[in-house]
């Protein structure tokens, strides 16, 4: 079980460092049975609500580096 349970949350620190969308893969993760071992959802549950936040400048800043042109080119209303 410790061995599961490392690896699991090494899952876990590992999804955070990549960033919002494979935080979103372990939430989703978290809650099937039919994928994972129960002890494995139990720690990809800490990413429901137990992860760091970011500032929404850092959001903007992504949105814009990911797409290429800035917030207000793309949107025509963003708000944080």
């Amino acid at each position: 079980w410790e061995d599961e349970q490392d690896l699991a949350r090494q899952a876990v620190n590992n999804l955070q460092e990549l960033g919002p969308t494979f935080v979103k893969l372990g939430q989703v993760l978290s809650i099937r049975p039919d994928v994972l071992p129960e002890k494995t959802m139990k720690e990809l549950a800490r990413l429901q609500d137990n992860i760091e936040t970011f500032s929404n400048e850092e959001a903007k800043a992504v949105i814009e580096e990911e797409l290429g042109q800035s917030v207000e080119e793309l949107f025509s209303s963003f708000s944080a």
